[in-house]
Order: C-alpha cells, then sequence, then structure tokens
C-alpha cells in the first residue's frame, strides 16, 4: 500500500518492478506498508533495508546494495517503511519475500522518486553550490586581498552544517 503515491503499475506477484513518485510541495517523506498474503503463504517473511540506518545520507545512498533486514514475519502487525527525502531524491527500495522454506525468495523493486523542477533538485543546487565554492577558492588563492573573504564564507558553510534542519 502506498500512502503518499500510487504504485504504477499496480501490485501483482509476477511484476517485479514499480515505480512510486510524488511532487516536491506534497510531503518531504516517502512511505508504504507491505502486506504479506497470509492466505497463500502463512509462515513467509519480509525483508527491507532500515530506514533509519544512514538517516542522514541522501543521494549517495544506495538501498539495493544494503543488507536487507528483517522487516516483518507472518502474523506480526504491519510495519510503515518511512524515509524523508530531499528534492529530486530518488531510491530503488529492495523488498524480499521470503517463502515458507526459507530458501526460495523474490525481490520486488519500488522505485521511490520525489520529483520537482530540475532546478529545485538536490543535485543541482550542491552542483552549483560546489562550483561557486570552488571558484571562490581559486579566487582568494589568485589573490591575497580576496583570502580573508575566502575565510568567512568556509566559516558561514561550516556553521550552516551545524543549524538544525539545514539539509546537509
Amino acid at each position: 500500500t502506498a500512502n503518499i503515491c500510487d504504485l504504477k503499475p499496480e501490485f501483482d506477484p509476477d511484476i517485479f518492478d514499480y515505480t512510486c513518485s510524488w511532487w516536491w510541495d506534497g510531503h518531504p517523506w516517502a512511505a508504504f506498508t507491505p502486506h504479506l498474503n497470509l492466505t497463500d503463504c502463512s509462515d513467509c517473511q519480509l525483508k527491507l533495508p532500515d530506514p533509519d540506518l544512514h538517516h542522514r545520507r541522501h543521494l549517495a545512498l544506495q538501498y539495493q546494495s544494503m543488507d536487507t533486514s528483517h522487516w516483518q514475519f507472518a502474523g506480526e502487525p504491519e510495519k510503515m517503511w518511512n524515509r524523508t527525502f530531499l528534492y529530486g531524491e530518488s531510491h530503488n527500495i529492495p523488498i524480499t519475500v521470503i517463502s515458507a522454506d526459507k530458501f526460495t525468495h523474490k525481490v520486488y523493486n519500488v522505485r521511490m522518486t520525489r520529483e520537482c523542477p530540475w532546478w529545485m533538485a538536490t543535485s543541482t543546487t550542491r552542483l552549483i553550490s560546489t562550483a561557486a565554492s570552488r571558484i571562490a577558492t581559486f579566487m582568494a588563492v589568485s589573490s591575497a586581498g580576496n583570502l580573508m573573504a575566502l575565510a568567512k564564507q568556509l566559516q558561514f558553510l561550516s556553521l550552516t552544517t551545524e543549524i538544525e534542519g539545514i539539509p546537509v
């Protein structure tokens, strides 16, 4: 069940790749609740990557290469997978369904994307910020008069990373 976006295509046990995207001005987080079919498999298990494991990492995070952990056994209460996404952030979330024999399994991939205009994407703003910092560094190094301005800019940038609510 998708709580903030529509799962496309609609769930089918024989389809393994899905997308779930929402617009930037909606919720900043992605959330969905996977369901086990208890009538077909009463001893199945779900494994998903832990969304809280690297809560401060965003663009470089690779869920498909992380180890999945126990999420839910048949008969346990359903849990919601929930994580905050930056503008333009996208991740492939693997959901592993392990059968009763604890060997046979299927992996369903859900591509979660917080869509936004290209100029608002976090990757774009970080690219611009990095380029501006490198240009400022070059200008400061090439001119002794600009060295103090560079020191102040770097001090300001380091202070903003310590402010609560400012994306890293």
